[in-house]
Formats: C-alpha cells, sequence, structure tokens
C-alpha cells in the first residue's frame, strides 16, 4: 500500500496534522495481520518506506498517544479510531473503523460455575470497574458461548486498545490484570441493553470462545435470558 500525500488534523490534545507514513502505519496495525516480532519489517514492505523509518514514525505515534504497546502486540487507542474515521476510502477496501463498527459477535447464553460472582466483588477489581467503566457491576457475569465465526472476530478485537483493568495484591495472593471492552447486548426478540462491558480475566479458565459480560443490572433477570437463548453483542466503542 503506497501512501498518498495528504494529512489528517487529528482531534483533542495531539491536533497537530498526521501525514500519510502515520496514517498508513495506523490502517496497517489495525488490519490485526502482522507478527509483533516482524511488525517493522512487515509495514516498511507494505508501505514501501525503510524500516528506520518506520521505527521513527511508529515512536511517534506512540509518544503521540495514537498508538499503546502495553500488550503484547500493538493496539489502537481511541484518537488513532477518530483520525482513521475521518480518511475517505479508495472504494476498494473498508476502513479499520468501517470493519470493526461491523462487528456482531451471536452466541448463545450458558450458565457459569459462579467464579464471575466472586471476581466481581473483589475490592480491588470493584473499586477499577466503578472508576473505568461509570458503574459497580451486578455481582456475577453473564456468559456468552460464541460461534465459531464470531470466535474468530473477536480475536480481531486485539488491534482496538481495552480499557485496563490493573492487577493488585492484598495480604494474602496477588490477583492478575483484566481487560474490558464496551458493548450492547441484543436478543433475537430486539430487546437491547446498552451499558455492559466485555471483561477478560489474564487468569481464567474460559478460552476466546467464551465471553463474559458485566453490567450495572443482573443481564438475565433484566432481560429475560436463559440457557441456551442465542443474543448478539455488538462492538459499540469506535
Amino acid at each position: 500500500m503506497n501512501a498518498h500525500n495528504n494529512e489528517t488534523k487529528a482531534t483533542g490534545t495531539n491536533a497537530k496534522p498526521l501525514d500519510s507514513t502515520k496514517l498508513a502505519i495506523l490502517n496497517e496495525i489495525g488490519k490485526g495481520e502482522h507478527e509483533e516480532s516482524q511488525l517493522i519489517e512487515e509495514l516498511a514492505s507494505k508501505i514501501g518506506i525503510s524500516e528506520s523509518e518506520v521505527h521513527e514514525q511508529f515512536t511517534a505515534l506512540v509518544d503521540r498517544s495514537f498508538i499503546e504497546t502495553t500488550s503484547d502486540r500493538p493496539c489502537l487507542r481511541p484518537s488513532a479510531l477518530s483520525v482513521l474515521n475521518a480518511v475517505k476510502t479508495d472504494g476498494r477496501e473498508s476502513s479499520v473503523v468501517e470493519r470493526y463498527e461491523d462487528t456482531k459477535l451471536r452466541g448463545k447464553v450458558t450458565s457459569g460455575v459462579g467464579k464471575g460472582k466472586h471476581f466481581v466483588g473483589l475490592s480491588g477489581y470493584k473499586r477499577q470497574f466503578q472508576e473505568k467503566l461509570g458503574y459497580t457491576p451486578y455481582p456475577g457475569t453473564l456468559n456468552i458461548e460464541l460461534d465459531d465465526e464470531s470466535t474468530v472476530q473477536r480475536r480481531q478485537l486485539d488491534v482496538i486498545c481495552p480499557i485496563w483493568i490493573e492487577g493488585w495484591s492484598d495480604e494474602d495472593r496477588d490477583f492478575g490484570p483484566a481487560v474490558c471492552h464496551p458493548v450492547t447486548i441484543t436478543t433475537d426478540a430486539g430487546r437491547t441493553y446498552e451499558q455492559v462491558h466485555m471483561v477478560y480475566p489474564f487468569r481464567t479458565e474460559h478460552d476466546q470462545t467464551e465471553l463474559e459480560l458485566l453490567a450495572p443490572d443482573n443481564l438475565r433477570e433484566t432481560m429475560g435470558l436463559t440457557d441456551g437463548q442465542i443474543v448478539e453483542v455488538n462492538i459499540n466503542e469506535l
């Protein structure tokens, strides 16, 4: 992909325009196709510039808070998504934002083993949920078993920076970090609940096929959900 000679102005505190090379780097990272170990080399090949130039531009994007490198792979912060949303596509492929706005995860409601209630109620997590999600979650999570297509789509969401819930310790043990993404849940009957977050503790027995959802209310009771019922989880952070 060759960069065009245009500049797009970033919003917020980093209002200096982004040049075509930086936009190309953001867009390529947003595709989620590049391994971390070969990221600079692959970006240089895709964009058509030297590896040293890619490294310099990538570092500048990190410094300006468009990219976060806290996790194993770089992810795009909201400021980057805002900029990419303003860029017109050439009609041959959808933009990063358009691809992820269309993400709809489908699966069936399942019963957990009760660990969600314990996890949500732990003081170090509960305090951060209140501060970072804006509400006190109902003590428990709604478990969704994803279909095969949605499992693949969920893995692709790693390119969007999550809400980080930091690990913490008490007198007895250490507790690992977790990540959250804001979502909306909808039943096949059209009932919708908007203030929901996917939560993924780093220390969990669940794999990528199962979602755990947080909300201020008991989602089972509020939405009349039963095991086996199909629901749709829409990514709504973009």
